[in-house]
């Protein structure tokens, strides 16, 4: 029975490299790297305290332009006829990202060793992703490695081209939304408790608005509130990382693509993601149900992904991928009829790559509107908001002045 041991080791050129390698024993693993003129400084059984924090990190995602750049100047040098234990010493000279440039080591020294790309990736699955091992994996079958890896660049391109925009469409009404939150705790907090005191010694009869108001800046005026407040929202974020369940996940995003205009965006940019990764994994000349659950994981959880199951399922009953994404209401009627056709002519990959290109465009449209549509509905929104502020505190000073008359 073998075990995985998670090691670090300096090489003969004094630079440090982290892996994991599965052996029967300790000494086993030791003689191994030693073998690959490696000097350990740490050797520990994956399920130990070392391998639990490692798993701890795992949970912080490496910066997705740091992989793409990775992959696509390991590829260049490829395709340009570098050799590869070459070509990785430059990749990781180059790489800027500490954790990211640990894994490419540790791939580099697993190479050395004799191991195959695809596993040594493998062996590092917070920095290699699925996706990233499949697409390696069929090209060392191919023995089309570079292009392999330049289409997996490219991919990569897009997603990070893909979350730019979709950050840059978002920056200016997440700025604005958070101005006005501060604006409207201002009130809350610091305006209205300044009137708490004339109303009570005026008698006044409060509106039920005012009295809301005033017990909500009491509660927002609590330190411990505030504290109490970021511990639960760090804390579910944590615990749905690390260990939310998927049907959790599942109901989160689902929510998330049923809310207005945001919701319609987050689920064409999901369904351009998932038509563009399937069509390069096809066209790597990965198998389609391999494929498909590879795409799972580039698609997380919801409905997307359950929609890639039941296909997974429905092909392996011998059914084809076309029947499953026709019954699929998170797609685009386009979308069916070029899966449907490509799955009759046998021109799948390159439709779906079409696919993923009309996606885009609607994309792109509906984020160049993003920005005129909720303008106006944050204005509208904020000066309602601010009204109902002025009117309650207004409203007992007119009393006030109409008993003073």
């Amino acid at each position: 029975m073998s075990v995985t041991y998670r090691y670090t080791a300096r090489t003969v050129d004094g630079v440090f490299v982290v892996g994991s390698l599965s052996t029967a024993d300790r000494d086993t693993a030791a003689a191994h790297l030693r073998a690959r003129a490696l000097l350990v400084t740490s050797l520990v059984p994956a399920q130990s305290a070392y391998g639990v924090l490692a798993s701890i990190s795992g949970i912080v995602p490496v910066d997705a332009r740091a992989r793409m750049i990775a992959i696509r100047s390991f590829a260049t040098l490829l395709r340009a006829g570098v050799p590869m234990d070459r070509a990785l010493a430059v990749t990781i000279e180059h790489c800027r990202d500490r954790r990211l440039r640990e894994a490419w080591s540790s791939v580099a020294s697993d190479v050395e060793g004799g191991v195959k790309l695809s596993e040594a990736m493998r062996s590092r699955p917070h920095e290699f992703s699925r996706l990233a091992v499949a697409m390696v994996c069929a090209g060392e079958l191919t023995g089309d490695v570079d292009a392999v890896l330049d289409r997996l660049a490219t991919l990569l391109e897009r997603d990070v081209a893909l979350r730019r925009q979709l950050i840059a469409a978002l920056t200016y009404p997440a700025i604005v939304c958070a101005m006005a939150l501060g604006l409207v705790v201002f009130l809350v907090t610091q305006t209205v408790p300044s009137f708490v005191g004339l109303f009570a010694n005026m008698h006044v009869a409060l509106p039920a608005t005012t009295v809301f108001l005033i017990a909500v800046g009491h509660v927002l005026a609590t330190p411990s509130v505030w504290l109490a407040f970021a511990l639960l929202v760090a804390s579910i974020v944590l615990l749905n990382r690390a260990v939310g369940s998927r049907r959790t996940r599942s109901l989160l995003i689902t929510a998330q693509l049923r809310i207005p205009v945001i919701g319609t965006i987050a689920r064409t940019a999901l369904a351009a993601r998932l038509t563009r990764t399937l069509g390069t994994l096809l066209c790597a000349g990965i198998p389609l149900v391999t494929a498909a659950e590879v795409t799972i994981d580039v698609v997380g959880d919801g409905p997307f992904a359950d929609l890639l199951r039941s296909s997974v399922a429905a092909i392996r009953r011998g059914e084809g991928l076309a029947r499953s994404f026709a019954c699929a209401n998170v797609l685009d009627p386009l979308v069916k009829q070029l899966v449907r056709v490509g799955a009759e002519t046998g021109d799948l990959d390159s439709l779906l790559l079409r696919a993923a290109a009309h996606l885009e465009a609607d994309l792109d449209m509906a984020l160049s509107s993003l920005g005129t549509l909720i303008e106006p509905v944050m204005m509208i929104g904020l000066g309602t908001i601010v009204g109902v502020i002025l009117a309650s505190v207004l409203i007992p000073l007119y009393s006030i002045i109409g008993s003073i008359k």
